[in-house]
């Protein structure tokens, strides 16, 4: 019996977070628009580029990957990924990221990064990267898009422009739902019958 009710509440809890896909920019690994990657300069650089996400829910991002190539002469080492609010206000996340194995002239292919555990509310946002000692680390493009998801600033200008271009990035983690009412019961129900068990068993 008491086996019984610790699996039943073991259950219930496991199903209250799943990980999964919390967003993805598909496109096609092949295609690049060479002008609008541009942007994606280091700091010290001219622009700075920006692509939105929406998470429909609260959730925990553990990776960030993106489709990228590397066009500098010497090898990518450190990037910088940061996460902003949907104004473009506030960055919420911001890391320098030293890579494990630096990526070699022409590297064309995914990038993955590694997000400690970034926990957001479900909303947009925004999402940069850049090399840091690379002025041309290229953020791979699909054109299919349509609604303006891209941003770009120009710091000398201090203005924004709109691209109908979609960057190739995907974010995984998990998704923190709020709880069922049948769940809660159930989860509560399996406590309080849990809780008999083991004074019976003491006495």
């Amino acid at each position: 019996m008491k086996k019984h009710w610790i699996a039943l509440v073991a259950g219930v809890i496991s199903n209250l977070a799943s990980a999964a896909v919390l967003f993805e920019n598909p496109g096609s690994s092949s295609t690049q628009l060479s002008g609008a990657c541009t942007p994606c300069w280091s700091p010290s650089g001219e622009q700075q580029m920006f692509d939105h996400f929406v998470l429909n829910g609260p959730a925990v991002v553990e990776k960030a990957s993106f489709s990228i190539m590397n066009l500098t002469v010497e090898p990518l080492r450190q990037v910088q990924l940061s996460i902003w609010d949907s104004t473009l206000n506030h960055a919420i996340y911001s890391q320098d990221i030293t890579l494990a194995q630096p990526l070699p002239r022409y590297y064309f292919g995914t990038l993955n990064l590694n997000v400690p555990n970034l926990q957001l509310a479900g909303g947009q946002y925004y999402i940069s990267l850049f090399g840091l000692n690379s002025a041309e680390l290229v953020w791979h493009f699909t054109e299919q898009a349509t609604d303006g998801s891209v941003r770009i600033y120009n710091r000398s200008r201090n203005i924004w422009s709109d691209s109908d271009a979609d960057a190739i990035f995907s974010l995984y983690g998990h998704t923190t739902p709020v709880p069922e009412v049948e769940r809660l019961t159930a989860l509560v129900a399996g406590l309080v019958l849990l809780g008999g068990v083991l004074r019976r068993r003491r006495f």
